[in-house]
C-alpha cells in the first residue's frame, strides 16, 4: 500500500490538552513496568507512538485530573500493545488459535463477581495475556466511573474483542474477507466504542444510558466509530501491509477488487469523507435541545479530530502524505 494519503474531509477544529509529554513518559515507564512489550525494540516503537499525545488528543476537555489522564493513557496503550503482541501483527504460526485464546482471556477478566470467577481455566495465562493489568484497569475505571457508564465499557470492550476473531476465521475457511462482512466487523474492531466510553468516564460527560439509547444518539455513535475506522484504515494501511500482508482495511479490500492502490485510497476516502458528513448531519439531530447529547457530542468531536491528527503525525504509521497539489479533485 504505497498510495499518498490525502487529506481526509475533518471541519472540527483541532485541540490538544495539557500534560502531553508528562503523559508520554507515563505510559513508557507504564509500559515497561509491566512489562507489555515483546523486545525492546516494540519498547521503543511504543514509545515513539507517544500515546500520551494521543491521549491529549482525543481527550482534550480542560480541568480533567492528571491521574484520570493517566488511566486513559494506560487504556490506550495497553490497547496497542495487545494488539500487537497477539491479534494483526502477531507472528504466531497458529495465528487464529493464538488470536482466540487471547480473545477468552480477555473476555475472562470482565467476568462479574461471583460469576465463574474469572474463567479459571485460562488462570494459567495471567502472565503471558497480562489479565492482571487489565484488572487493575477495571477497578481503576469502575471507581471513578457512574454504574451505567462501566456497564457500557464492559459491553463494548467484550463486542470489541470478539471482533478479533472474524478475520482470522475467515482466512481459515478460505474465503477471502468481503466488503460487507469487513464494514460490519469493523464498528467493533476499531475500538472508538469502548475508548470512547472511557474517555466520557475521565471527562465527566452527562449522558446517560438512556440518552445514549436514543435512535438519534446510537446512529450518532456509530457514524462516528465508523468515520475513526475509515480514518486509521486510511493512515495505517502502508504500515499494515508492510507489516502483514494479511492484515484487512478498507483500502486493501477496495484494491482486492480490481482497484489500483492509488484509486482504492480515493474511494476510501471518499467513503470516509461521506461518514464525516454524515456523522455531522446525525450529530444535529441529535443534540438540537438536548444538552447531555450535546455533552457527548463534545467527547466525540473531541475523539474525532484528535484521532485523525494523532494518525497523520505519529511515528507508529509514518504514512506517506499526499502535498496539497495531489489532493483528488473535488475535495473541500
Amino acid at each position: 500500500m504505497t498510495a499518498p494519503v490525502p487529506q481526509l474531509y475533518c471541519p472540527i477544529p483541532p485541540a490538544i490538552g495539557e500534560n502531553a509529554e508528562a503523559l508520554n513518559e507515563h505510559a513508557a515507564t507504564w509500559l515497561a513496568d509491566n512489562r507489555l512489550y515483546a523486545t525492546p525494540d516494540k519498547l521503543t516503537r511504543h514509545r515513539k507512538s507517544e500515546f500520551g499525545t494521543f491521549a491529549a488528543r482525543t481527550c482534550p476537555h480542560p480541568g480533567i485530573p492528571l491521574e484520570r489522564m493517566k488511566l486513559y493513557t494506560e487504556w490506550l496503550a495497553f490497547g496497542f500493545y495487545y494488539d500487537d503482541q497477539f491479534m494483526d501483527e502477531s507472528t504466531a504460526t497458529n495465528e487464529a488459535a493464538t488470536v482466540a485464546e487471547a480473545v477468552i482471556a480477555m473476555i475472562s477478566s470482565y467476568t462479574p463477581a461471583g460469576g465463574t470467577g474469572g474463567a479459571l481455566v485460562y488462570a494459567h495465562t495471567d502472565t503471558e495475556h497480562h489479565l492482571p493489568v487489565m484488572r487493575d484497569l477495571l477497578e481503576r475505571t469502575a471507581a471513578i466511573a457512574r454504574p451505567d457508564m462501566f456497564e457500557r465499557l464492559r459491553t463494548h470492550m467484550m463486542l470489541w474483542w470478539y471482533s478479533y476473531l472474524y478475520e482470522p476465521l475467515v482466512r481459515a475457511s478460505g474465503h477471502p474477507v468481503g466488503l460487507a462482512g469487513f464494514c460490519a466487523n469493523r464498528v467493533y474492531n476499531i475500538a472508538s466504542l469502548p475508548y470512547v466510553t472511557v474517555a466520557q468516564i475521565v471527562a465527566d460527560c452527562l449522558a446517560t444510558a438512556e440518552d445514549l439509547a436514543h435512535p438519534h444518539a446510537v446512529l450518532m455513535g456509530y457514524l462516528a466509530a465508523y468515520e475513526m475506522g475509515w480514518c486509521n484504515d486510511i493512515h495505517s494501511g502502508d504500515h499494515e501491509t508492510k507489516t502483514n500482508t494479511e492484515i484487512t482495511h478498507l483500502p486493501g479490500v477496495l484494491a482486492a477488487q480490481g482497484l489500483t492502490l492509488q484509486q482504492a485510497m480515493a474511494q476510501a476516502a471518499e467513503i470516509h469523507d461521506g461518514t464525516m458528513r454524515a456523522y455531522l448531519q446525525a450529530e444535529r439531530a441529535a443534540t438540537t435541545g438536548n444538552p447531555h447529547l450535546a455533552d457527548y457530542a463534545r467527547v466525540l468531536r473531541a475523539w474525532i479530530r484528535g484521532h485523525y491528527d494523532w494518525c497523520r503525525d505519529t511515528h507508529r504509521y509514518m504514512a506517506p502524505l499526499a502535498s496539497a497539489g495531489q489532493e483528488r479533485s473535488g475535495h473541500k
